[in-house]
């Protein structure tokens, strides 16, 4: 298949991309423009996708819609192939491609070609992709390659499933964390407060997550709907078997203690909720044999940090002398929990980026910038407690000056975690 002169200049190098995962090159090439219609659309993005999350639609003159139904090339786990049943008639057509990548991202966009006559090239289909391709008048040595023209980070961010996943999320972690304090605490006697919010946490976390799970899933249907055919591509592609695992296991956790008031069973489904929330986002596409443990490392510091504040909130406060022995044990936990965050946070940020300047000079960077502020407050938090609250707490009105501290903590923890889920959603630069 021959392009004219219409193909876009070559490249002499690649140009940084976000890491999400952008058409690199195509069959036909942007702008190109073909002697006869084309047996199939050849898409290869920069990193490996979801085929059968895939769609291809073309549009044509007089605004003729030919819907293709792409699938994946078992030569190449980046390529989605469509194709072409039909002869295209002349005129410009616009490839309309809607994918998701590995890590669980819907992405899509455009591009077009031009056919000059309608007989098919029968002999497309049955080739091999080429390696390049090159202008037919093109005298360049570099192949001409059809590169996904630069958007906004936020371009492609769905917010809405962004923000339920962080809100969803956090309930998860802050319940796990609460359920293991409550747990292990010192004195058995009942703690209704408690058992209370952690009810509320488990219900929150399954209701939030069940949202998410809905919401996503539209989001990656090639036509933004619930039929039974996107619903089985979304169940036999990785990125949605992890979500409905995930969710799952919250909706059991919240079962086992809201409805059989099984503790241990509930903090075990918590867990396992928690440890598949590390396979999903960047961690699955960018380096996961590290960046998948450090994740986990990453949620689990995060549980016990957020659920020791809880655990404190939830205390009778007329127990000034229980309180400062609980409010002991969660800032020991607590500073372990700071210390595997910072350095989780750091590994995965590292392997994210690739160069450090780009934490000052892409979008990744400055939403990261953004959340490590706010940890910074939180340890800022946590040295004003271990070293002038706590100290004080047997004195008159300390501990309800220490609740109402506390309670400010769990707003800024609760912004980090927002902020976390935001940037589970936005590319990193490609190094």
């Amino acid at each position: 298949m021959l392009a004219s002169g219409h193909a876009r200049p070559a490249l002499a190098a690649r140009p940084a991309a976000r890491m999400h995962a952008t058409l690199i090159s195509s069959e036909p090439v942007r702008g190109s423009t073909l002697a006869r219609s084309p047996a199939r659309i050849y898409l290869v993005f920069s990193e490996e996708i979801e085929p059968s999350l895939g769609g291809i639609r073309l549009v044509g003159p007089g605004g003729r819609v030919v819907a293709l139904k792409p699938a994946g090339d078992p030569r190449n786990v980046s390529a989605l192939v469509g194709p072409v049943t039909t002869p295209l008639d002349a005129g410009t057509w616009r490839v309309e491609w809607r994918i998701v990548s590995e890590d669980g991202h819907p992405i899509d966009g455009d591009f077009t070609f031009v056919v000059a006559a309608a007989r098919p090239d029968s002999t497309a289909a049955l080739a091999p992709p080429p390696a390049v391709q090159q202008p037919r008048d093109s005298t360049a040595l570099e192949p001409a390659v059809a590169v996904e023209p630069a958007k906004s980070a936020f371009a492609d961010v769905p917010l809405l499933a962004a923000a339920l996943r962080g809100i969803g999320v956090g309930f998860l972690t802050a319940f796990a964390g609460l359920l293991w304090f409550f747990g292990t605490r010192r004195d058995r006697a009942r703690q209704p407060r408690a058992e209370r919010l952690a009810s509320s946490l488990a219900i929150a976390a399954a209701v939030t997550l069940v949202l998410h799970l809905f919401v996503w899933t539209l989001a990656v249907s090639p036509d933004r709907s619930l039929g039974g055919e996107q619903l089985s591509a979304m169940l036999i592609s990785r990125v949605g078997r992890i979500e409905v695992a995930r969710t799952s296991l919250a909706v059991l956790g919240c079962w086992a203690l809201v409805l059989v008031r099984r503790n241990r069973l509930a903090l075990l489904f918590a867990a396992a909720a928690i440890a598949v929330s590390s396979a999903t986002g960047h961690s699955a596409a960018i380096h996961p044999a590290w960046t998948i443990p450090m994740r986990a490392i990453h949620l689990v510091a995060i549980s016990v940090w957020l659920g020791g504040l809880l655990w404190l909130l939830s205390l009778d406060r007329s127990n000034a002398a229980g309180v400062g022995t609980e409010a002991q044990r969660v800032s020991s936990a607590a500073m372990l929990a700071v210390i595997a965050v910072t350095v989780s946070g750091i590994v995965q940020t590292k392997f994210f980026i690739g160069e450090w300047a780009d934490l000052v000079r892409s979008p990744y960077g400055y939403v990261a910038l953004l959340k490590l502020a706010g940890l910074g407050v939180l340890v800022l938090f946590g040295a004003y407690h271990r070293y002038r609250v706590m100290p004080k707490l047997a004195e008159a009105g300390v501990v309800h000056d220490f609740a109402r501290s506390l309670r400010k903590e769990v707003l800024v923890i609760s912004v980090v975690i927002l902020v976390g889920g935001l940037l589970a959603y936005i590319p990193p630069p490609q190094h």
